[in-house]
């Protein structure tokens, strides 16, 4: 495959690591019971070759059946896929949609980041109290839980940066076949726009390339964390993957 092909299979398949996933003959249904307002840790994809409306039938009784609302995700290259058919099907049964405001980033060059005093990172592989209050605290209940979920993967690589012992910033990594793949990246609402968040990405991308090496990707939907990655030394994908969700309330 190549490595757009690599970033939709990462993008597709990272729920994994908190999510429960059904495997089913068109592709797979995440859902996670004790979070059913995550849209990321709910929703199904279809993958394989189907007959497309005994798909969405088997995913709206499979979601059904777990009092979540049924949400279908589609990745893909711009135009490929089941995208176009699948999105008439579920136009026609009252589907809501968004189209997922994405930036997809590959590591390309040197980073330009300076350090930072007064900080010390470090991988975290509990759920500390602490920790899990500060991410409920900038984000909401929703992103803490997805977080202690995430924190039983062993797969699931959190740094965290710590200033005076108390956690300030926050970044993931997960490595799916030939990429590594950058997630959870936050910094306590107090914290920011001290250089913390800069902090842990420049760790964040040494431990890649010590620990797996490869390439390393990244996703947002932030502006300003853009500007941060950019200064990291990733470089904007434009115009390779088409993504977007649909919902029926």
């Amino acid at each position: 495959m190549s490595l757009i092909d690599d970033i939709i299979e990462g993008e597709i398949v990272f729920p994994r690591r908190f999510a429960n996933a059904k495997r089913r003959g068109f592709g797979v249904c995440y859902y996670t019971p004790n979070i059913p307002d995550s849209h990321i840790g709910n929703h199904a994809h279809i993958l394989e070759p189907c007959e497309i409306k005994e798909a969405v039938d088997e995913i709206e009784d499979f979601y059904r059946t777990q009092n979540i609302t049924p949400r279908i995700d589609h990745y893909s290259r711009p135009g490929q896929g089941c995208g176009k058919q699948l999105r008439e099907i579920l136009k026609e049964r009252g589907y809501q949609f968004v189209s997922e405001e994405y930036l997809f980033y590959i590591h390309r060059r040197s980073s330009q980041i300076k350090s930072v005093a007064g900080i010390s990172i470090r991988r975290v592989q509990e759920p500390l109290p602490e920790l899990l209050a500060m991410v409920e605290q900038t984000e909401n209940e929703r992103s803490m839980k997805v977080l202690r979920n995430s924190l039983q993967c062993p797969d699931f690589y959190l740094l965290v940066g710590f200033v005076d012992d108390k956690p300030v910033s926050i970044a993931g990594l997960e490595q799916y076949g030939p990429i590594g793949r950058v997630d959870e990246v936050r910094t306590a609402k107090p914290a920011r726009g001290k250089g913390y968040c800069s902090a842990v990405m420049d760790e964040l991308i040494r431990y890649h390339r010590q620990v797996f090496g490869g390439e390393l990707c990244l996703c947002t939907d932030n502006p300003a964390a853009a500007r941060i990655y950019k200064k990291a030394g990733f470089e904007k994908i434009d115009g390779e993957i088409e993504s977007w969700s649909a919902w029926l309330d």
